[in-house]
């Protein structure tokens, strides 16, 4: 549970749809995806920055399918809560013209111009979680 919680501390923004892909604390942290970027700088030229900070929706779902493995047991434990923490990625998926999940957000959610807007396994890990959840037992 220590690694979910970690991940919860250092990966995830309260209003992202996604999971940063390394930790801010690193030295190679850059928040922001530019695959245009054909500059001399190593940290972001030719979409370096892809795996080096930018949020990735697919992950979220897995880390939710994490915490279920994990507190199913516990009496505090309910579906409705772990649905609570899904209350950003219902958000965008109303507010998107696609009524999807991107495949990354930069920093805190805010939109990427180099991503994918709908992304098929970004959404499919978050309806694996519902539907876990309904068929708990």
């Amino acid at each position: 549970m220590i690694y979910l919680s970690l991940v919860e501390k250092y990966l995830i923004e309260e209003n992202s749809v996604g999971i940063k892909t390394l930790d801010p604390d690193d030295y190679d942290y850059v928040p922001y995806y530019d695959n245009s970027n054909d500059s001399d700088d190593r940290t972001v030229a030719q979409g370096f920055s892809y795996h080096n900070g930018p949020e990735w929706g697919w992950l979220y779902g897995f880390f939710l399918e994490a915490l279920i493995q994990m507190k199913k047991g516990d009496k505090d434990f309910t579906p409705e809560s772990i649905f609570a923490l899904m209350t950003p990625q219902k958000k965008h998926l109303l507010a998107n013209e696609w009524y999807s999940i991107p495949e990354v957000t930069n920093a805190n959610g805010q939109f990427c111009s180099f991503s994918c807007p709908a992304q098929a396994w970004s959404v499919a890990t978050l309806l694996e979680v519902c539907y876990d959840l309904r068929n708990l037992k």
